[in-house]
């Protein structure tokens, strides 16, 4: 099969493959951007269709986003999210969990992760973040019951 589908591509492209026992995994990228993805396996995969999207849609394809699809499984950097601070490349998925381990202010994830802490720009998403995160983790409060009764 991958015989078939390499010659059909056109003579600048450059292809990958990785074939295992249950699986066959074909990249073709031109010019590093992805033109086509080929994933095959022999039970259902759940390769998150945002992932693909992106990888699609974006400029330039890394080694290890060609490493991801010929694994099927999302590179580290998807998984960690989008940037939220540039100045130090602190990503959304390591942000919401510094939220989820107490640091619920700017001031705090900054202290933990420096995030906020160089040109600013990121304090508007960072609070946005805390408040749809702690909004998200805060438990519904429980009324509270005694054993004491008024006579």
């Amino acid at each position: 099969m991958v015989a078939e589908v390499i010659k059909h591509l056109p003579k600048d492209a450059q292809w990958a493959t990785l074939q295992g026992s249950h699986q066959l995994s074909i990249v073709v990228t031109r010019k590093n951007k992805l033109v086509l993805a080929i994933l095959l396996e022999d039970k259902p995969t759940d390769i998150p269709r945002d992932w693909l999207d992106s990888l699609y849609n974006g400029d330039e394809l890394s080694p290890e986003q060609i490493n991801g699809l010929l694994e099927q499984q999302p590179d580290d950097a998807f998984l960690l999210g989008k940037v939220v601070c540039s100045c130090f490349g602190v990503r959304e998925n390591t942000i919401k969990q510094a939220i989820a381990e107490g640091n619920n202010t700017v001031a705090g994830l900054g202290k933990a992760l420096k995030c906020g802490t160089n040109c600013g720009s990121c304090k508007t998403e960072l609070a946005s973040l805390i408040e749809s995160t702690s909004a998200v983790s805060k438990p519904h409060p429980k009324e509270e019951t005694t054993n004491e009764y008024a006579l």
